[in-house]
């Protein structure tokens, strides 16, 4: 709507209207009146009293008159005929539109100057005109607006012939208009993506495309419905050619850019929004709807679940929620030693440096404690202080998550119980992977997408009955082994096609070991897992620690400490 205002807007009703008018006066008699009209050929007359317009009425009005015998004043008062709308040359087109679209049994409008004297009429061939001017106007201006756009844009009937190539698209694949228009869009690319769009009534979004070397592309396309009936497809190529180029200069300072690529995925994963957390799972309905009614307040949670069912992407999600003015600020309370996890909550200052805490970081915003369970005995008395503003001036809030059952922490004497009752002033448990099953497919095929972007695949549908399998594994690590998992799948995956033999080979369960007394030793187990784990992890990502580290969830450091203890340097 706003569109075709622009067009009209820039329409005048002085381009547009006949100007060679013809007046009357209300008192001249119908014969003379239609002697003229007859004459000069006109098919109105604007009727006049003591010079001010009184009607509008065209040449059979004027035939009606002279037949019944009665005078023009008389004929415009028996039939209502007084003159109901009128322009100024000043108007816009808008303004005849919308008398039109009230009124639709006007045959003419008059247009007069600023002193209301008539100048011009605008009859039903102006107004034919006017409605193909904008027409014209609209089409030109479609065209302008569609090869203006950066992407390329495709338009094909329900037979998947082309009907829009624009400049973009020319640029963008080297074919001309006249080379493509009005051919089926498979003659120049046999697995084109728009046929199946149109066969599927399914729309595509963010497919990854390899038209041609040194060309690359992310491919979205809809089909076009007229009312219920599909009568073809668009498609949208966005080129990012150049950010492969540019990725190639990256990567000849960095180890793998495509290890960046996953990094700020997994960034924007963790900072999604209460609302953007997608589930059919009901109990998980429920939390995402408690964590909304109290992420405004500053009360303390507690969330616990299993190990990868998403506790910080939780966290992060109720942060964000909270319009709080601080940072989100998270300390895994597993990975370090007690002095270690001092320095990184309280921070050091000594003469060769200062360095700020996690704690003086969270102030005014959150403070995430992760796996709360292993923080040592010491700390928890600091962090109750902090909590109950004895030490310290910081405004926090805590949100602390864990996998452990804390209240037998607790009864063991393994955590303060003061400090959990601080912290669960809220419990909130998030469901493992295998309670809500419902949502692996809408997973699985988030993190397909996600990973065919990273590493430069193109599988547009997983196989029913690969999702099948994916659907019945059991998820010890839920989310995260989830994620890894179909991040495994892509990277072994043969050009588009999704290899069904190492979707057998991960999934598989592992057939338990026959252990005599002899082999029954532990370490020696751990040992033995640990490094066919480092050995398959390495394989997988072609020996990029960064990648390897991130498969394993072991800090790089700790990677290079057991690279070196089992000799694969």
């Amino acid at each position: 709507m706003k569109i075709k205002n622009l067009i009209l807007k820039n329409i005048k009703l002085i381009d547009l209207m006949q100007d060679d008018i013809f007046t009357s006066s209300i008192n001249t008699k119908t014969n003379d009146m239609l002697e003229r009209m007859v004459a000069e050929d006109k098919q109105n007359v604007i009727i006049t009293d003591s010079d001010k317009i009184f009607a509008m009425l065209s040449l059979m009005d004027i035939l009606k008159a002279h037949k019944s015998g009665i005078k023009i004043r008389d004929y415009i008062k028996n039939n209502n005929k007084y003159l109901k709308f009128a322009l100024y040359k000043e108007n816009s087109s808008i303004d005849l539109i919308n008398i039109l679209q009230k009124e639709s049994e006007i045959e003419a409008i008059p247009i007069l100057d600023r002193d209301k004297r008539p100048i011009g009429l605008i009859d039903e061939t102006q107004i034919r005109r006017l409605y193909s001017l904008l027409i014209d106007k609209s089409y030109v201006l479609f065209n302008n607006i569609i090869d203006n756009l950066h992407d390329a844009i495709c338009v094909v009937d329900e037979d998947s012939r082309v009907l829009l190539w624009n400049q973009s698209a020319q640029k963008l694949y080297k074919i001309a208009e006249d080379e493509i228009v009005d051919k089926l869009i498979t003659d120049k690319f046999p697995t084109a993506l728009l046929p199946k769009v149109i066969a599927q009534k399914k729309e595509y979004r963010n497919i990854y495309n390899n038209p041609r070397e040194n060309c690359y592309d992310i491919i979205s396309a809809t089909p076009l419905y007229d009312g219920h009936k599909c009568i073809g497809a668009v498609s949208c190529d966005m080129d990012i050619s150049e950010l492969f180029r540019i990725s190639k200069l990256l990567n000849d300072a960095m180890s793998n850019i495509s290890m960046l690529e996953n990094e700020v995925s997994k960034l924007n994963e963790s900072r999604l929004t209460l609302s953007q957390i997608k589930t059919k799972n009901t109990r998980l309905k429920s939390t995402i709807k408690l964590c909304k009614n109290i992420s405004k307040s500053k009360v303390n949670i507690l969330i616990s679940g299993e190990s990868g069912t998403g506790k910080e992407v939780l966290s992060r999600a109720i942060h964000i929620e909270s319009s709080m003015k601080g940072h989100f600020v998270s300390v895994e309370c597993d990975k370090s030693s007690q002095e270690d996890l001092k320095k990184e909550l309280f921070g050091s200052n000594n003469m060769k440096s200062s360095v700020l805490g996690k704690l003086q970081l969270a102030d005014k915003g959150t403070l995430f404690l992760d796996e709360v369970g292993e923080l040592p005995l010491s700390l928890q008395d600091d962090i109750l202080k902090i909590i109950d503003n004895k030490i310290m001036n910081i405004d926090i809030r805590v949100i602390a998550a864990t996998s452990d059952d804390l209240r037998k922490k607790v009864n063991k004497g393994l955590f303060r119980e003061e400090l959990f009752h601080r912290l669960s002033s809220v419990n909130v448990y998030l469901p493992s992977l295998k309670e809500r099953k419902e949502d692996i497919p809408m997973l699985v095929n988030k993190f397909v997408r996600e990973f065919c972007i990273t590493y430069r695949k193109n599988i547009v549908d997983i196989p029913s009955e690969i999702m099948d399998k994916l659907k019945e594994h059991e998820y010890i690590g839920n989310i995260r082994e989830l994620r890894n998992t179909i991040e495994r799948i892509v990277i072994s995956s043969q050009g588009n096609n999704i290899d069904r033999s190492y979707i057998n080979g991960i999934l598989q369960k592992e057939e338990e070991d026959s252990y005599n007394s002899k082999t029954l030793d532990l370490t020696k187990i751990l040992e033995k897992a640990e490094l066919k784990a480092i050995k398959q992890a390495l394989k997988i990502t072609n020996y990029n620690k960064m990648r390897t580290s991130k498969l394993l969830n072991i800090p790089r450091s700790t990677l290079y400490f057991k690279m070196k203890k089992h000799n694969l340097e």
